[in-house]
């Protein structure tokens, strides 16, 4: 009965509501704490996952694929690889070792990464291979030592390249030797032809070894499985022996591929075995890059947080119970406690001020309302940062756009924008370097900043536009509108130039992306405009270039008429000045209205300045004996392609005018270059057309100088030191006259014996039996 009675007592009730409280309180925190972590730890390392694989395929991208498609580009414009594209091998062995040599050379540029490079010459039929050298195809009597299976697939696939999976290939087919694991992409010579058109492939073998690196350096034991299959599933590489097909279903493979390019992540259950499957596309190649792990093993670290979290509860119930007692004994220690922690974690915030008692309300209250005030200073410094939040907002979500749609709608929150259609396009203006670069710089950031609050304060139904300044002369928009439609578009663009004419006198270019549903895909249309603005060159009378004009030529794949490159060499040769103008003008006319990417364009129309160097080098002339430094400035400061056509032409009859007043002086130097040349070639080619071709010179034009300054025609000239050589040799070695006729540029001894009795008047046997009886007389 006292034991009831001191069980009614306040403490004993204080000690068992506390308790009963401290107990209920433990386990709901406990429970929501551990559902909260274990979901956010779990969460935390799918995104861990997700991004050790896009951290994964982007550096097989970077490092091994795209480096294999920069070494055919490479290769692709080689001079001495193209040479046996249109020439035939015969004669040219110099040209075949030139041509082996330059494999070797690319392949010795990334050793870890490329086995070896082999081309495929579909008119000569051979293949020329950086390490078996030259194998010839059409031959039934020689064994075929090296691979082919990549010309039977390439010719199968009529693409203008593909990439091929992992293979054992040996070393030497025709032998015993062992073999690698490789990969190849395989790509037609001309660029961007397809394979029925083409002259032929570059295939680029790459060692299995240096996928398998980047795999394992990215895998670990707990971790699971790392693959790379192709679309057939077959493994490209992994970080293990097991294979795919005894980890995920068939139809799970399936599905993955059907997904298309995103990175994406699943559950997958395969006879009671469940796995944590993710995958991504390596964007250059199209394979998937594949990560597998048990879920029990992908999820084990959840269960310490959870273990931690149970023992974390037993400790905070005891610890309860301990303060519940002495809660009961002294209900001041609460606020004792409180007090102190806030002069702990405050300092002179809670201090009393001198001269006053305050209670501990008082100074808590204090403290609140300093806080406050300095809460108030926060918001304030963030206000004054608002546009340098919104620049990095603008150029994060055009330039990587790696959030999700939740981050893009809480950052416009946070900058108190609002965006209510449901389409976004990307906008790049862009000024007149040359025009902008003479401003000062506090005039550019006049300008830059006018026409981004122009930008901004358009009032379009539906258009709503968020711009910064992206560099010194661009500046970068998302515009939203409620409809993909470009009219608007177009308005606030005209609109931006007149308000930029009218107050500074310039009028930007412009360049629109797609329109896309998805403020994460803005990347993709920031690249396009940045594309499409490269057509300013070529087109310098138009001042908008949006995607839907433009499209189709960025992304044609068609190639370009290298008959006009051709001609233009002719006319140079044949010193046309008219000729050459002409085909530079239709060249420029091609390049505007055909349907060419800017950035091959580029290269394309570049290609005449190669053409004219080679000239000009052939010709042995100095282009600073030819050209002006005045000349050399206009061409570092060419703005467009009409402002390229004038300057060529200029410098094309510039040239002509220097040859002809030298032309009266080197008549007697050519003529010594071509006999020079002959007789340091005469197991050669000497036909008259070849030897032109050597000093850049026409044929005709060549004869009849070599005729008026020798006096002796060209044809008799190259027989005449022939069968000098040819006596020459007859006399002083053993040579049988089928050596002798291959060292004097003949087919046959045949031939050799006819020529030289036309020219001695008897046979090689009787002028070298001649010859050593007058010796022995």
């Amino acid at each position: 009965m006292k034991l009831l009675n001191r069980f009614r007592t306040v403490p004993y009730k204080l000690f068992l509501s506390f308790t009963v409280l401290i107990v209920l309180t433990t386990l709901i925190v406990g429970t929501t704490s551990s559902i909260y972590f274990t979901s956010n730890f779990n969460e935390e390392i799918e995104n861990i996952h997700a991004d050790m694989l896009s951290h994964t395929s982007e550096m097989i991208d970077t490092n091994i694929l795209q480096k294999a498609e920069k070494v055919y580009v490479d290769l692709a414009m080689n001079p001495d690889l193209a040479f046996l594209f249109d020439n035939p091998i015969e004669g040219n062995t110099a040209k075949i070792l030139d041509a082996q040599r330059s494999l070797n050379n690319a392949v010795r540029l990334y050793p870890d990464l490329l086995e070896s490079i082999s081309v495929y010459y579909q008119k000569n039929q051979i293949v020329l291979s950086s390490q078996q050298g030259i194998t010839y195809l059409n031959d039934s009597t020689e064994k075929i030592i090296v691979d082919t299976n990549w010309i039977r697939q390439m010719d199968q696939s009529k693409s203008t390249g593909m990439w091929i999976g992992t293979r054992l290939v040996a070393a030497d087919l025709g032998g015993n030797t062992g073999g690698a694991k490789l990969f190849t992409y395989v790509r037609t010579y001309p660029f961007a032809v397809t394979a029925e058109r083409a002259q032929g492939y570059i295939a680029v073998n790459m060692k299995e070894s240096a996928l398998n690196s980047v795999i394992r350096s990215k895998s670990s034991a707990d971790r699971g499985q790392l693959f790379i299959i192709d679309r057939q599933g077959e493994v490209i590489s992994s970080d293990n022996s097991h294979s795919l097909r005894e980890s995920v279903s068939p139809a799970t493979l399936e599905s993955m591929f059907r997904s298309g390019d995103t990175m994406d992540s699943f559950i997958d259950e395969e006879d009671g075995a469940r796995s944590f499957v993710s995958h991504t596309t390596l964007f250059t190649t199209g394979w998937k890059l594949v990560k597998i792990t048990s879920v029990e093993q992908f999820y084990k670290k959840s269960s310490s947080i959870q273990r931690t979290l149970i023992i974390i509860c037993l400790i905070a119930v005891a610890v309860g119970l301990a303060l519940a007692n002495l809660f009961t004994v002294n209900l001041y220690n609460p606020l004792k406690a409180l007090l102190q922690s806030l002069r702990q974690s405050f300092g002179p915030a809670v201090h009393t001020p001198t001269g006053k008692t305050l209670n501990e309300y008082t100074l808590i209250n204090e403290t609140i309302r300093s806080l406050s005030v300095k809460m108030t200073e926060l918001e304030t410094t963030v206000e004054e940062n608002r546009p340098v939040i919104k620049h990095h907002f603008v150029s994060d979500w055009l330039l990587r756009a790696n959030g999700t749609r939740e981050e893009w709608e809480e950052q416009l929150n946070y900058l108190q924008i609002n965006m209510g259609g449901p389409f976004y396009c990307a906008l790049l203006i862009q000024f007149d370097e040359r025009r902008f670069d003479a401003l000062q710089m506090e005039n550019k950031q006049i300008i830059i900043y006018n026409l981004i609050r122009e930008l901004e304060t358009i009032e379009l139904d539906g258009l709503k536009c968020l711009a910064v300044s992206s560099s010194e002369t661009s500046i970068s928009v998302i515009a939203n509108a409620h409809s993909p439609d470009d009219a608007d578009l177009h308005a606030a663009i005209r609109q931006v130039r007149a308000y930029a004419s009218q107050h500074f006198l310039m009028e930007p270019n412009a360049a629109s992306g797609s329109w896309t549903g998805e403020p994460l895909h803005l990347r993709h249309s920031y690249r396009e405009a940045q594309d499409y603005m490269s057509f300013s060159y070529f087109h310098p009378e138009l001042s908008w270039f949006p995607d839907a004009v433009f499209r189709e030529k960025e992304w044609n794949t068609g190639p370009f008429p290298d008959t006009l490159n051709r001609r233009f060499e002719e006319t140079l040769k044949e010193r046309d000045y008219s000729g050459a103008l002409a085909v530079i003008q239709e060249a420029v006319q091609e390049l505007k209205t055909g349907m060419y990417p800017a950035e091959q364009s580029h290269v394309y129309w570049k290609s005449f300045v190669a053409v004219y160097h080679a000239f000009v080098k052939g010709a042995h002339l100095k282009s600073e004996d030819i050209l002006s430094e005045e000349k050399i400035r206009q061409f570092q400061n060419i703005g467009n392609i009409d402002e390229f056509q004038e300057w060529l032409a200029q410098v094309v009859r510039l040239t002509f005018a220097y040859m002809d007043d030298r032309s009266l002086n080197r008549s007697a130097e050519i003529v010594e270059r071509v006999k020079t040349y002959i007789q340091q070639h005469l197991d050669r080619d000497l036909s008259l057309n070849a030897v032109a071709e050597q000093v850049h010179l026409n044929a005709s034009y060549v004869s009849q100088l070599f005729k008026e300054e020798s006096g002796i025609n060209f044809v008799d000239y190259v027989t005449k030191l022939r069968m000098e050589k040819a006596a020459e040799l007859i006399l002083t070695t053993a040579m049988t006259l089928e050596q002798i006729a291959e060292q004097i540029g003949y087919n046959s001894a045949t031939y050799l014996i006819k020529k030289f009795k036309q020219t001695f008047g008897v046979t090689p046997k009787t002028y070298k039996y001649n010859h050593t009886l007058s010796g022995s007389e």
